[in-house]
C-alpha cells in the first residue's frame, strides 16, 4: 500500500487525544507494527552479558516483557518500569507461568521515569527500543538521565539506543504533504479482546525540523477470520530526535560519562559509565 495522507497536522500542533495510549500490548507483541526485531533483543543481552557475571538491572519502558523474560533467564534480577499500565498487566500474566525462581528475581512499577524513587541501586539499567526518544525536550530527557544516574551504583552502565533516520523519510515528513501512507504488513493470529484477529498496520509520518520532533501516526484494522474489518484503532507518537553529540551532552550533565557507541542495521547503541 502506499496511498496518500491528505491530513496535514504538524507536530509542533497539541497532541492528539489518544497519544498517550500509543502502545496497545496486543499489537505490540504481535509485531504489527514498528516494533523491536528479535536481533535487537539479542544485542542488549550480549552488551549486559559483557558487563560481568548477573546482576540487578533497572529496565526502563519494559513493556510487556520480551526482554525481561531473557534477562531473568540469565539469572539477572529485573525491576521493571513502564508509564502503561496495560503493557504490565500483560506482562504480570506471562510472569505468572514463568518458574518461580525467574518471578522471584522480578519487581514491576508503573511510572514515568522522571518521578522514579526506588530506594535500591543497580549495576546496569537498560533503555531499549528508541526509548530516550519519547522525551520531546533536551529539558525532559536531562531529567530522566539524571533520576537513571541516581539510580545507578557508581560505575554503573545505561544502555540504550537510538533508530536511524533516514534524511530522504525526513525531507518528505517535513514537507507540506499529502504525506505517503505505508504498511507494515499484516499479523494473523492475533489476540484481540480474546479472540484471534488479524491485524493489518498501516502508518505515516511528518517531521518538525526545528524542534526535530517526528510524529508517527498509525492505524491498526482488526480483521475477523471471513476477512471483514471489525474496528480500526489509531495511534499516534510523538518523539525527539536527538543526535548523538546532544545526547553525550545530556548525558554529561546529568552525572555519566565514557560514552561509546556502536552502529549497526539502521541502529546506535550507546553506552554510558555512571560517576
Amino acid at each position: 500500500m502506499n496511498e496518500t495522507a491528505t491530513q496535514r497536522t504538524s507536530a509542533t500542533q497539541p497532541a492528539a487525544p489518544w497519544e498517550t495510549d500509543f502502545y496497545d500490548p496486543d499489537f505490540f507483541d504481535a509485531r504489527a507494527g514498528e516494533a523491536a526485531v528479535d536481533s535487537h533483543l539479542t544485542r542488549y543481552l550480549t552488551n549486559v552479558a559483557s558487563l560481568g557475571s548477573a546482576g540487578e538491572i533497572l529496565e526502563l519502558g519494559c513493556g510487556t516483557g520480551r526482554l525481561t523474560r531473557r534477562l531473568l533467564e540469565r539469572g539477572h534480577r529485573v525491576f521493571g518500569v513502564d508509564v502503561s499500565e496495560r503493557m504490565l498487566e500483560v506482562l504480570r500474566s506471562k510472569a505468572a507461568a514463568w518458574p518461580a525462581v525467574d518471578r522471584e528475581r522480578l519487581q514491576l512499577a508503573r511510572g514515568d521515569v522522571r518521578n522514579l524513587r526506588l530506594k535500591e541501586r543497580f549495576a546496569v539499567a537498560v533503555a531499549p527500543d528508541d526509548f530516550l526518544t519519547h522525551f520531546l525536550t533536551p529539558e525532559c530527557l536531562a531529567s530522566a538521565l539524571r533520576t537513571v544516574r541516581d539510580h545507578l551504583h557508581i560505575s554503573g552502565r545505561l544502555l540504550t539506543d537510538f533508530r536511524v533516520r533516514r534524511k530522504s523519510e525526513l525531507a518528505v515528513g517535513a514537507g507540506p504533504g499529502p504525506y505517503p501512507v505505508f504498511s507494515t504488513g499484516m499479523v494473523h493470529g492475533v489476540c484481540v479482546g480474546g479472540c484471534p484477529r488479524s491485524v493489518a498496520a498501516y502508518f505515516w509520518k511528518q517531521f518538525a525540523p526545528a524542534e526535530r520532533l517526528l510524529t508517527t501516526n498509525m492505524i491498526f484494522d482488526v480483521i475477523t477470520t471471513d476477512g471483514k474489518v471489525e474496528g480500526r484503532t489509531y495511534k499516534t507518537l510523538r518523539q525527539r530526535l536527538f543526535t548523538s553529540d546532544e545526547l553525550e551532552g545530556i548525558a554529561k550533565t546529568a552525572g555519566f560519562s565514557d560514552h561509546h557507541e556502536v552502529s549497526e542495521s539502521e541502529v546506535v547503541y550507546h553506552e554510558f559509565t555512571a560517576k
